[in-house]
Formats: C-alpha cells, sequence, structure tokens
C-alpha cells in the first residue's frame, strides 16, 4: 500500500518491487483516514514520549517492548472501524476526519 510517501516511491523501492513482480495498492495520498495503522503509531508515539528516552537504542527498545504488547483485538477493532471510516471519507468528500 503507497500513499505517495517520497520512501515509497524513490528508484530504488520502485525497483525492487517491480524486480520481485510485488503488487501494490495505490492509497490516496496523506490519507491516515483510511489507513487505520496510523492509530497504532500514534499510540507509539504518545506513549514513547512518555519516557523522555535520550538515545536511539533506548528508543528502539521501547518501541520493540510497546509493540509487543499491543493486543490482537486492538488491530482487529482497528480493521472493524474501516467500513465506518471509508464511509465518514465519503460524507466528507475527500476532506479529513476525526480518524
Amino acid at each position: 500500500m503507497h500513499d505517495g510517501a517520497p520512501a515509497h516511491k524513490s528508484k530504488i523501492v520502485t525497483k525492487f518491487l517491480d524486480d520481485n513482480n510485488i503488487n501494490v495498492l495505490e492509497w490516496p495520498r496523506n490519507s491516515p483516514d483510511l489507513n487505520p495503522i496510523e492509530n497504532a503509531w500514534n499510540y507509539l508515539k504518545n506513549k514513547v514520549q512518555e519516557r523522555k528516552l535520550s538515545n536511539i537504542n533506548d528508543l528502539q527498545e521501547e518501541l520493540k517492548k510497546l509493540w509487543v504488547t499491543l493486543d490482537s483485538t486492538y488491530f482487529a477493532s482497528l480493521a472493524d472501524s474501516m467500513p465506518k471510516r471509508l464511509q465518514m471519507v465519503i460524507n466528507s468528500k475527500g476532506e479529513m476526519t476525526k480518524y
């Protein structure tokens, strides 16, 4: 799934995907409304900020610890929210929503 971010469209990434016959879903640019993983990233960001870590190694370790604490029901609830998210985007004619 690519949202047009430069890292997703770089020559090296594009070549790797082409060379390995990997199909990619095109996704609207900058659409956290349609990308539930953004909620997980935001949760992790907020938790990490509470820790006031001072170096990259501590940050990496903290993120690994936090990631494994996320329950599968959390991700299921994010996936289950997709129909509502899609309807909100349709209703707002593509504008941002509360998600």
